[in-house]
């Protein structure tokens, strides 16, 4: 069985307090070869930790050195808050899993869209219905036994 579906795509979090919109996190290039982070003024992040998500996913967190921030001409855009304490600038990137990685780029094509195109006009009708007809818009409680049980009070 194969899945054909969307799967959010993933956002840049919103720019901090003060930040210009030409130094926000987008705007920072990665160098894969040697696993860093490159400011739009040319300052190198290095990887300075990882937090491992749900399944295989990470969120690296790269830091410029302190002194590198402190000296640069841009910083009052760049990280106007930061009072660089224990380092400079620092960017958060989010490393997908294999298996995710793998989805995107087959749902990229044009025949897993063409399918995926056939899914509303089959599932929507069904789910709308049920929220309407069975009042399952919302359960009160959380849990999947609570919910099966909501489920068999119903009609």
């Amino acid at each position: 069985m194969d899945f054909y579906g969307s799967w959010g795509a993933v956002k840049d979090a919103p720019p901090a307090k003060g930040i210009d919109p030409a130094h926000t996190s987008g705007a920072f290039s990665y160098q894969d070869e040697q696993d860093v982070l490159v400011c739009p003024e040319g300052q190198t992040l290095r990887l300075r930790q990882t937090v491992a998500l749900a399944g295989t996913a990470q969120q690296r967190v790269y830091a410029a050195p302190w002194r590198a921030c402190q000296l640069c001409p841009a910083r009052p855009r760049c990280t106007p808050q930061n009072q660089l304490q224990k380092h400079g600038r620092s960017v958060t990137r989010l490393v997908e899993g294999e298996p995710v990685t793998a989805f995107h780029a087959k749902m990229a094509m044009p025949a897993a869209k063409a399918i995926y195109q056939q899914r509303s006009p089959v599932a929507e009708f069904p789910q709308a219905w049920l929220k309407t007809k069975l009042a399952l818009r919302r359960f009160r409680k959380r849990g999947e036994a609570h919910a099966s049980a909501r489920c068999c009070w119903r009609h």
